[in-house]
This record gives C-alpha cells, sequence and structure tokens, in this order.
C-alpha cells in the first residue's frame, strides 16, 4: 500500500510539497544532474526530509583542530572560502555516507559550488597515508612537520571548483565532494526511492 503523506518536522505534508519545493529551491541541481547521478550524505537526525543551514565553523569529527584550521587557510587563499569549516560533505556512493549516519539524499540550494579531487577519496585517510596525521588510540595526531608536508603534497592543487553544471563531474568521483550553499535538503532514501520518477521527471 502506498503512503499518501509523511509526518516531518512536526508537520504532515504531502509527497508533492516536498517534492515541488525541491525542485523550486534546488533547480541548479536538477537542471544539471544526469539520470543516475546520485548525490548522499549522512546525518545523525532521523527525519523523512529537513532543510539545514550550514554551519560557518564545522568542527572536524577526526582531523585534528590545526591540520583543519591550515587547510582552511591554503584552502581560503586558493578558492576564497573556507571549505573545510563551511562546506557541506557529500558523495555519490551510499555506503561511504552511511559511515557518518544515515544515509539521505542530497539536494544543495541553488547558486551553490562544489570542491572536489579526481584524486583524494577522503582527505583525512589522504593525509594519514602521506604521513601527516595517524591514529593514537581513537584520537587523530599530527605528526613533526606536518605543516610542512602539506605544504609539499600540494593538496590544494589536487581540488577543482566549479559550479551547478560541474555536478556530474564532482559526483562521478565517487570521492567526497565539499559545498558551499546558503541551504541544503537530505530526503529519506525509501522516500526518493518510491517518488524517483517524479522526483527527476525532466532528467
Amino acid at each position: 500500500m502506498r503512503l499518501k503523506q509523511y509526518i516531518t518536522e512536526d508537520k504532515i505534508t504531502d509527497p508533492k510539497d516536498i517534492i515541488n519545493t525541491l525542485h523550486t529551491d534546488c533547480s541548479d541541481y536538477f537542471k544539471h544532474i544526469r539520470y543516475g547521478v546520485k548525490s548522499f550524505r549522512g546525518s545523525k537526525v532521523m527525519v523523512m526530509y529537513k532543510k539545514i543551514k550550514p554551519r560557518k565553523n564545522r568542527i572536524p569529527r577526526d582531523t585534528p583542530k590545526e591540520v583543519h584550521e591550515y587547510l582552511d587557510k591554503v584552502f581560503k587563499k586558493q578558492f576564497g572560502w573556507n571549505i573545510r569549516s563551511e562546506g557541506v560533505f557529500a558523495t555519490a556512493d551510499l555506503d561511504t555516507a552511511e559511515d557518518y549516519g544515515i544515509p539521505y539524499y542530497f539536494y544543495p540550494s541553488n547558486g551553490f559550488k562544489v570542491v572536489y579531487s579526481d584524486k583524494i577519496e577522503d582527505l583525512t585517510l589522504y593525509l594519514d597515508d602521506n604521513g601527516v596525521i595517524y591514529r593514537e588510540g581513537k584520537k587523530w595526531v599530527t605528526t613533526d612537520g606536518w605543516k610542512s608536508k602539506i605544504d609539499e603534497l600540494g593538496i590544494v592543487y589536487e581540488y577543482k571548483q566549479g559550479g551547478p553544471s560541474d555536478i556530474n563531474k564532482a559526483l562521478q568521483t565517487f570521492n567526497e565532494v565539499t559545498f558551499k550553499c546558503k541551504f541544503y535538503y537530505i530526503v529519506d532514501v525509501d522516500f526518493v526511492t518510491e517518488h524517483f520518477d517524479e522526483i527527476y521527471r525532466d532528467i
């Protein structure tokens, strides 16, 4: 039996309202996304769908604070914004999103930017592989000379920045993609599966 309504954010909302909202607020995404290319994000909350405004001072889950702040500095010099603190991370890989909580479909607001790498799948793991940080028990810590090692790796030059027209190239790397957006929506995977043709009707 097909459900006609869902409870979301303490209100009963018809699926058509959710879909129309996505098509209005995220039209840049739907204009450019190719059929079959998907974006996911893990979250600790449990909702049918939710509109979220990104934080400006995101605290890293794993990366040591001093490395996080230094990376923000070098990325800002290259791209003009604090990618690690202001960015919203998403991926085309559902299993990767699940590592960060409940996986949801991810839809960024109009006017978004993307920063992505063809080479680096996950920056924290890349830093580990290249001797910048290492795990000490459950905590990540820096190695001696970590700042020089970051500079030598030229990490920032492994990344590209683009807009909505670059969304497919970014997601099809299947690496982490960082979005700069005013807000975004996370939407239940089962909801999108059930209404997939309606959501992606013009693609």
